[in-house]
């Protein structure tokens, strides 16, 4: 699919490239490698450019850490979601945190970009103590980017199956908005700059570039199963089913299965949604970016 793109990929100065949308650390070094080295192919400045990385604190190896950082800047995100092991394991989650902070401190040593985690407010049996225990603990290990979010229940998760159960053990809904805006005040007491209403950075630098850019109307190409891509005033959705996708592109063929070219009012609404998780909308931002009329 790559190579399907690589005239594109060519035209366009690319500034970040963001493994996520899953666990993309199920992925061996070896298999990250060759994605890399054909995007070396048609990305001149991938040594320049920012590489977010999704993983899951189960699944990632120094070794994957150490063939991400030889191809660009690095920007390692990890699904923590607690630090509290009561709380993993009641989530279903075997997070070892004593193996995590040993892991965290060797990755530093590839110097990293930016070094992020994932946290989720208001877990069943947490309290509004949690979050903060977790980001206290969080910047002792060296943490310079946090992405804090409400619980969702996702379909299919333990949570969701489990959802009945699960309810009593959530904190009442005022000690849940306490909790967030409790673990907000301490990241900005802490010098975090807050682009999104979910996200903090202390890097002093711009990162995470997928997320930003596309807060302001940006532009994506979007790579495997389910992707969705925009550019080019078009937004391409790619055939959600795995096998046939890899069929589609063994035969040669697109596995875009959908497609739509966006009139000015579609782009201007679709950008003022994207933007509101920065939580403002400026109307002289879109008056100088697409005019008065």
């Amino acid at each position: 699919e790559i190579e399907s793109y690589k005239e594109l990929l060519k035209s366009k100065n690319i500034k970040c490239i963001h493994f996520g949308g899953g666990t993309p650390s199920v992925l061996n070094s070896w298999q990250i490698r060759k994605i890399l080295k054909v995007l070396k192919d048609y990305v001149p400045n991938l040594k320049e450019t920012e590489i977010v990385f999704e993983s899951s604190p189960a699944t990632i190896q120094i070794k994957q850490v150490k063939t991400l950082a030889e191809y660009g800047k690095l920007s390692l995100n990890l699904g923590v979601q607690t630090f509290d092991q009561k709380i993993l394991k009641g989530i279903n989650r075997d997070t070892n945190i004593e193996k995590l902070r040993e892991f965290l401190s060797e990755a530093q040593k590839y110097n990293l970009h930016t070094l992020g985690i994932d946290l989720i407010c208001n877990l069943p049996l947490s309290d509004t103590e949690t979050t903060i225990n977790d980001v206290n603990v969080a910047l002792d290990m060296g943490v310079n980017y946090f992405s804090l979010y409400p619980l969702r229940m996702e379909a299919k998760t333990v949570l969701y199956n489990n959802y009945d159960s699960t309810l009593g053990k959530m904190p009442a809904v005022e000690k849940q908005v306490e909790s967030f805006e409790n673990a907000v005040k301490l990241l900005l007491s802490k010098g975090f700059e807050r682009y999104s209403i979910y996200h903090f950075n202390a890097t002093g630098r711009v990162n995470h570039l997928y997320s930003r850019l596309q807060i302001k109307g940006g532009e994506w190409i979007g790579l495997g199963a389910g992707a969705n891509s925009y550019f080019q005033n078009q937004i391409f959705a790619n055939v959600n089913n795995v096998r046939e996708y890899i069929e589609k592109l063994e035969a040669g063929t697109s596995c875009i299965e959908a497609k739509r070219r966006l009139n000015e009012t579609e782009k201007i609404v679709r950008e003022i949604v994207y933007s509101l998780r920065s939580g403002k909308v400026s109307k002289d931002y879109y008056i100088e970016r697409y005019g008065s009329q």
